[in-house]
């Protein structure tokens, strides 16, 4: 499996997979010493206070949300509006949002996610590990099967979907609202009065018009997305980490073995389950009052009959920039965050 993979990343054996990843990939202590300044962020302290593994992956999580949105929210602001508009190219819609309303226009509805990140990977990261130390007593095994590790990341995506459903749900909506808005403004008669102005507006107008029922419009759709996406990106991440750190012949991850298997996984939590983000995000912009999808497959089916098979790709490549530099950002601080409070 291994070999498979070597091959699979550029071919040619042990000698010239060693090559490349001692190309790419630096100890920790050289990249320290080429840039002093960055030393003290590279290298394991001296100091550690010794918090335990669930508080560093709930601290790390936290401040690894905060990178995570400050980074991708632009290309989810796109990723949206090209879901909910099939005909709009994605140039197109970058054009859009610069025209109507600046840079400004990418972090519409930042407020949910950027509070909704933080405790999402908090919990993510949180019960990933305790997950892992749970199957690893039962099993009585010194490191999980590539299956467990995907079903370890199931479990906790499914289990982290009560957080995500409402953080994405207001952060769509305050969205979609604004393409609603600038559709309306090109229409006779000028665009209607918007239902809410920020993110706690738009918290207050779910929950007056449809209580919490509200806040879970489409739970069904991030449960079964969940189940996939974070399987495939933890086993992906881990996955490519050890293969990583052998080529290297480390014991320990460098940054840049942190950054590239970070990278790895976002590619595949995205490309393995986006037809399913886009059944979320449907099921997640229907209106409540007049239901145009009643579930996941009926839902599907008519995506399907309105855009083909190609309607489930849309706004995939937003979606894959998002995810790769995410993670990578994102894996980077979880782990720099352990090792200091460790």
């Amino acid at each position: 499996e291994d070999s498979a993979r070597g091959s699979a990343m550029g071919g040619g054996g042990a000698a010239e997979d060693g090559l490349v990843a001692g190309w790419w990939i630096k100890d920790a202590e050289e990249v320290a010493s080429s840039f002093p300044a960055a030393a003290p962020l590279l290298r394991t302290p001296s100091w550690q206070p010794g918090f335990s593994p669930l508080v560093t992956s709930i601290i790390g999580g936290t401040l690894g949300g905060v990178a995570v949105t400050a980074l991708g929210h632009p290309a989810d602001t796109v990723k949206v509006r090209l879901q909910v508009s099939p005909s709009m190219t994605t140039v197109a819609c970058l054009k859009q949002v610069l025209k109507a309303d600046g840079l400004p226009g990418f972090y519409q509805g930042v407020g949910s996610p950027l509070l909704g990140q933080m405790a999402f990977n908090a919990c993510l990261f949180g019960t990933f590990n305790a997950t892992k130390r749970a199957m690893l007593g039962a099993s009585g095994a010194s490191e999980l099967s590539n299956l467990q590790i995907f079903a370890a990341g199931s479990m906790t995506g499914m289990a982290s979907a009560i957080v995500e459903t409402p953080v994405d749900l207001f952060k769509s909506k305050m969205q979609l609202q604004t393409l609603h808005q600038e559709a309306a403004a090109l229409t006779p008669g000028g665009a209607a009065r918007p239902d809410f102005h920020s993110t706690w507006g738009c918290v207050k107008f779910v929950t007056k018009n449809w209580g919490l029922r509200g806040w879970y419009q489409g739970l069904s759709g991030t449960i079964l997305r969940n189940s996939v996406s974070n399987g495939s990106f933890f086993l992906s991440y881990e996955a490519s980490k050890k293969w990583l750190m052998r080529q290297s012949h480390v014991q320990e991850a460098t940054p840049a073995i942190l950054l590239m298997s970070g990278a790895l996984g976002g590619f595949a939590c995205v490309a393995l389950s986006h037809p399913l983000d886009v059944i979320k995000s449907a099921l997640m912009s229907d209106d409540l009052q007049k239901r145009k999808y009643h579930g996941i497959i009926d839902c599907a089916n008519k995506v399907k009959a309105e855009h083909g098979f190609a309607g489930f790709s849309r706004g995939l490549l937003p979606s894959l920039v998002r995810a790769v530099t995410g993670n990578a950002v994102l894996v980077l601080t979880v782990e720099m965050v352990r090792r200091y409070l460790t």
